[in-house]
């Protein structure tokens, strides 16, 4: 808080100088002054104050709003002459941290002023795990409905436009994609995006050999990048922080989850290289789930055309003879409904 402004409300000129020259310079605290209630508001807007020490010289009545008014989100001391006790009990109603009585001593300030800081750093920090326990609630959900969706088989398309929004969002970025390698080509092109304005977007393709994305094709190691400089990820395509991991498959990577921000240079931290790297490998479980599951679909297609071609009847069974295919054949010579695929052989 030393380094944040403490504004002063206070009509007298004397009593200012004495509190600066006793209490917050030789602590070294920054400071605003003001006289009047009326002045103070635009220096609150203006330089959003760590703390307020206001003289009950004010008009009482005006005291008491000016408290309610921005003591939920400022905290706010009084310093009072001979207050009565109901004056002091409705300045703590209306929200003052603390009311001193003049004759005031610098020590006795300085005590309150630490001690506003220390309830200030508690509740930042009160905060901050409160916001943290949101953030890992957020990615635990986000992951077991990925998870569900990645083991449930459902349309590749949502599977990876789900896993591109919530790396975006639960990373914080402005905008994210998902670019797969052409074996044939040798280039990336986009499979999946969010927030992604750019013109001819979806048909973008990227060289591997001359982007930051190939690097991580390359390497199979993630890419963070960040600073004030624009980085250059794609042609026309100008960034101001970077985070890229490898989508890998067997060993082999075959594609890139990036998020990015265009106007925010802030650095993506190592969790949120880890969050992105998780996602990834559901984005590839889904990919290479999608890929066995065309080609066990398309076996499956082979196989029927060939037991429908053959003229001897055939009966496939599983381990406890249940019937998985039956053709034609089989259907003609013993009579069968071609509903009977699931039926116990015996029936």
């Amino acid at each position: 808080m030393a380094d944040e402004p403490i504004l002063i409300v206070d009509s007298s000129v004397e009593s200012r100088a004495w509190l600066i020259a006793k209490v917050l310079d030789p602590t070294g605290y920054a400071h605003l002054e003001v006289p009047r209630l009326d002045e103070a508001h635009a220096k609150i807007s203006r330089f959003h104050p760590a703390l307020i020490i206001l003289a009950a010289s004010n008009d009482f009545v005006d005291a008491i709003a000016f408290i309610a008014q921005y003591a939920a989100s400022i905290p706010i001391i009084v310093i009072a002459a001979n207050p009565t006790l109901e004056e002091v009990q409705a300045e703590l109603m209306a929200g003052a941290r603390d009311v001193l009585v003049r004759p005031l001593e610098a020590d006795r300030l300085a005590k309150s002023i630490e001690r506003v800081h220390q309830q200030l750093h508690v509740t930042q920090e009160r905060d901050t795990l409160r916001a943290d326990a949101i953030d890992r609630s957020e990615e635990f959900m986000a992951m077991h409905a990925i998870g569900k969706k990645t083991a449930a088989l459902l349309d590749l398309e949502v599977i990876l436009t789900t896993v591109v929004g919530a790396a975006v969002t639960l990373t914080h970025a402005e905008q994210g994609s998902l670019m797969l390698l052409d074996p044939e080509t040798g280039e990336l092109y986009l499979r999946a995006s969010q927030n992604l304005a750019e013109a001819g977007a979806q048909r973008l393709r990227i060289k591997v050999n001359d982007s930051l994305m190939g690097q991580v094709i390359q390497s199979g190691q993630p890419v963070v990048l960040s600073g004030n400089d624009l980085i250059k990820i794609r042609t026309s395509f100008l960034v101001k922080a970077l985070l890229c991991v490898p989508l890998a498959v067997g060993g082999k990577t075959i594609g890139v989850l990036s998020v990015d921000n265009k106007l925010s240079s802030r650095t993506f931290s190592d969790h949120e290289v880890n969050l992105l790297s998780t996602f990834a490998d559901y984005a590839a479980i889904a990919i290479e789930n999608s890929r066995l599951y065309s080609s066990a679909e398309s076996e499956r297609g082979k196989l029927n055309s060939m037991l429908r071609d053959i003229q001897d009847a055939v009966i496939v069974v599983d381990h406890e003879m249940r019937i998985l295919l039956v053709n034609h054949a089989a259907c003609d010579a013993f009579k069968l409904a071609e509903n009977v695929v699931g039926q116990l052989l015996t029936e």
